[in-house]
């Protein structure tokens, strides 16, 4: 069995899982104060259980996902670039909205909001989901030595756009202040957003020069990220 093919060990995924959904609660209740805040357990539920799926299947089902994904070897230097400065809003953001939503209050979010919210963490990550499925290579860091084995994805949200996983991305990272009740937590993520147009870009022109049949399926499929708009 190849390297790539072999499962993850149950218990090194369910700490993982545990650890990241450990170290969000640490953040959440550390910067709020509030051990009891029930938005903070809602979503911490809600997301843990998203991604204890999402794990579980790929590892059962398609373990070299995982890997591949896991795997910074070959990475290029920019794609580091980009991850890190994600991680640093994406702290950035479950600070303000601890200190938002968890304990000051700043802003008001209507009990229909958080619900909205709550659906589109869920929605996000299903996106997310089912466009890896589609596409085993779909992935934020981009490895020049996959592109030998790529094939262009055309089938299922790739049919509408051509980066339904930064789309899912970013349908999450903007429903999860309103879930956490803070519209202040919607600053950082616009700056997210403007990394992931930055992304687009880039990666488009590497794909454009790199990946065969791209040119083609970029002509077909005409919008980036969002349906019907860019």
């Amino acid at each position: 069995m190849p390297e790539d093919a072999k499962q993850f060990p149950f218990f090194i995924l369910f700490l993982a899982i545990i650890g990241e959904v450990g170290f969000f609660g640490f953040v959440l209740f550390f910067f709020s104060g509030n051990i009891f805040w029930v938005d903070a357990w809602v979503s911490l539920i809600l997301y843990g259980t998203l991604r204890a799926y999402s794990l579980f299947w790929f590892n059962k089902y398609h373990p070299e996902v995982l890997r591949r994904r896991l795997s910074l070897k070959h990475a290029l230097k920019k794609d580091i670039v980009f991850i890190s400065l994600l991680g640093l809003l994406f702290l950035a953001l479950f600070i303000i909205v601890s200190l938002d939503g968890g304990s000051y209050r700043w802003t008001f979010v209507p009990i229909w909001c958080n619900l909205m919210g709550y659906l589109g963490l869920a929605l996000g990550f299903i996106i997310k989901f089912i466009s890896l499925k589609e596409n085993s290579f779909a992935a934020i860091l981009i490895k020049i030595e996959e592109l030998v084995e790529h094939q262009v994805a055309t089938k299922g949200p790739y049919a509408i756009v051509r980066h339904p996983m930064y789309f899912g991305y970013l349908l999450a990272f903007f429903s999860l202040p309103i879930a956490l009740g803070s519209f202040y937590g919607l600053i950082p993520v616009f700056f997210m957003a403007g990394l992931f147009v930055l992304r687009i870009i880039i990666e488009e022109r590497f794909l454009l020069k790199n990946l065969e049949g791209y040119a083609e399926y970029a002509q077909k499929v005409r919008k980036r990220l969002i349906p019907f708009i860019w």
